[in-house]
């Protein structure tokens, strides 16, 4: 749940894509135990970021 940003257009999450943050328009439903259900918006094999996201932009180039 740490990793789910939200703005006017809804919520969101930056996944790794080539080296570079990508921005990742999500839906959640149930939020228990720190965790958040994903409906949509992510699909097998995408790595959400979970650490430094806060400060991380679309384009962004990052670090494994």
């Amino acid at each position: 749940i740490n990793a789910v940003q939200k703005s006017e257009s809804g919520e969101y999450v930056y996944i790794a894509e080539n080296g570079k943050a990508k921005r990742a328009p999500i839906k959640t439903e149930k939020v228990y135990g720190g965790k958040a259900e994903v409906l949509s918006g992510l699909k097998p094999g995408d790595k959400v970021i979970t650490l430094g996201f806060a400060d991380l932009n679309e384009g962004d180039a990052i670090k494994f």
